[in-house]
């Protein structure tokens, strides 16, 4: 096949695009990118012409336009709630929304909202049931249908790339502030297949991922954004480190052997911060303990579990998007930081266990010298659960409804201390967690450091940011956990502590992959943020 005939068939291939069907067979898909691959650089405008007037054709088919006035009046209801929920003082002392620079009604909300003020309005505002259902639609909708588009950007990149990322940026920079959620996540899943990225599209990444508005109505691009950052930050990093600790060093083997799988990154990370919560609460051990022990040898054990972590949290927080995706990801994390996730939890709960028998084993001799019947304490303590209750019924002799056996009494005990220790877990979890905290900021205290540390320690570790990054998501994490343990808040204020524990971490990764991909460059952020 000549190259004009290439480019010829090409053209025509996206033309069949412009139906806009994504179901295509896949033979089709890989003859459009074979033809891609063989058409010549030459024919790039006009291919980029004609995959501009797909994108042209795609925001004005029906189901956008249909979509943007959904959108649109979704937001204008939620928008005059906010109003009037403002009036009456139920978003707090907050000043009124204001409006971001230009706009995308159809897209995101125009008011630029508080985490706890934008829980509140979507909680109370009076919105009709047929218009919530239609605007989750969309939503669903652009999370789990493909689109085209990505065909097109993939077909433009195998042209020409460096020639493909300029007209891409061109366009970004075109239509800033009106940017459509399903043109974003089809270019960064066409960027996502691309090994060498100007740092102009890491820029655009960074302002995707920290626009508080995507993540709220279009999380899937802040997820792919995510996602491109962290495959070329930890790329960037892996041929920068030669870490000493194992864990880092199996994670730079796993990554130079182009195991990039999403699933095997989470889980290095969640071993990662299992192994920096023990790192954390080791040298704390190691610092309160022996008084009597060799400062030099105190301070070397000390030294060793700051450069164990430090090895680990750079990587750790460049893949940590992965496990903030979990539902339960941001309290896994918080956790994380006072020991308590994996091994750490493990031998915590084990002390509950044998804390809550300690407690039952307690009333059940307390009713016995009060000559109060066993049964009393077993219907107090299976909290209204009837099979729990009969079970240990089955313990008691049925005459004397009294334990036959000290064996007896210990089976209710160990059964009775499972229910317990669930009732008692979130007031003593919250003690624990208040407890570690004032140790870790106790331990990383200027004044103690230099209390622990020789003085060639003392000024690696303040030279160390890691030490600084540690204490201020401590106190981060320790203040999610307070809000969210706290069942006298209202539900809004638990969604919106968990908003902005999340974007307060997405904003320190983001600074951490701006080192390693856009400050050589000196490109600055968009103006304001580029807004989709």
């Amino acid at each position: 096949m000549t190259s004009s005939s290439a480019h010829t068939r090409l053209l025509a291939a996206l033309d069949v695009l412009s139906d806009l069907n994504p179901d295509l067979p896949a033979y089709q898909i890989e003859e459009l990118y074979d033809l891609a691959r063989t058409c010549p650089p030459e024919g790039f405008p006009e291919v980029a012409a004609r995959v501009g007037r797909l994108v042209d054709a795609y925001l004005d088919s029906a189901q956008k336009r249909i979509g943007a006035q959904i959108l649109e009046e979704y937001f204008q209801v939620l928008e005059r709630s906010a109003r009037l929920l403002a009036e009456r003082g139920e978003l707090g002392d907050e000043p009124p929304p204001a409006s971001s620079p230009a706009p995308s009604v159809a897209l995101v909300p125009r008011g630029l909202y508080t985490p706890l003020a934008w829980a509140r309005i979507l909680q109370r505002a009076p919105l009709p049931e047929d218009l919530t259902k239609a605007a989750e639609a969309c939503r669903r909708r652009h999370e789990l249908v493909a689109g085209v588009l990505e065909y097109a950007f993939v077909a433009l990149h195998l042209v020409d790339s460096a020639a493909a990322f300029a007209w891409e940026l061109a366009y970004l920079d075109a239509h800033q502030g009106s940017q459509d959620p399903d043109v974003l996540r089809d270019l960064l899943l066409a960027w996502l297949g691309q090994e060498q990225i100007p740092p102009a599209a890491f820029v655009w990444a960074m302002a995707w991922s920290d626009d508080q508005k995507l993540v709220d109505q279009w999380p899937r691009v802040p997820q792919l954004a995510d996602r491109l950052l962290a495959r070329n930050a930890l790329g960037r990093w892996q041929e920068r480190t030669r870490p000493r600790n194992s864990r880092a060093a199996q994670l730079k083997v796993q990554l130079a052997r182009g195991l990039w799988e999403p699933v095997r990154i989470l889980e290095w990370v969640q071993a990662a911060l299992v192994e920096i919560g023990d790192g954390v609460q080791a040298f704390m051990d190691i610092a309160h303990g022996d008084e009597e022990m060799d400062p030099a040898v105190r301070s070397h054990a000390v030294m060793r579990e700051i450069r164990r972590i430090e090895s680990l949290f750079v990587p750790m927080l460049l893949g940590a998007n992965l496990l903030l995706e979990l539902p339960n990801g941001a309290h896994t994390f918080a956790l994380a930081f006072f020991g308590l996730v994996g091994r750490g939890r493990e031998l915590w709960d084990q002390r509950l266990r044998q804390l809550a028998e300690n407690a039952v084993r307690r009333m059940f001799l307390r009713a016995l010298r009060d000559r109060r019947k066993p049964i009393e304490v077993i219907h107090e303590l299976t909290f209204g659960d009837r099979s729990a209750f009969m079970k240990m019924l089955a313990e008691l002799d049925f005459g004397t409804a009294n334990f036959d056996s000290i064996k007896q009494r210990e089976r209710a005990v160990r059964y009775l201390g499972v229910f317990y220790a669930s009732y008692r877990e979130t007031q003593l979890l919250a003690a624990e967690v208040a407890r570690r905290y004032r140790n870790l900021m106790r331990l990383l205290h200027e004044d103690n450091l230099a209390r622990v540390l020789l003085p060639e320690h003392l000024a690696e570790a303040r030279s160390s940011a890691m030490v600084r990054e540690l204490s201020s998501i401590a106190a981060e994490a320790r203040r999610y956990l307070a809000r969210r343990r706290a069942l006298e808040q209202e539900l809004e204020e638990m969604v919106a502590a968990e908003t902005t524990f999340l974007a307060n971490i997405r904003r320190r990764r983001l600074a951490a992959v701006r080192l390693l991909l856009v400050d050589d460059s000196g490109l600055p952020l968009p103006p304001g943020g580029p807004h989709a």
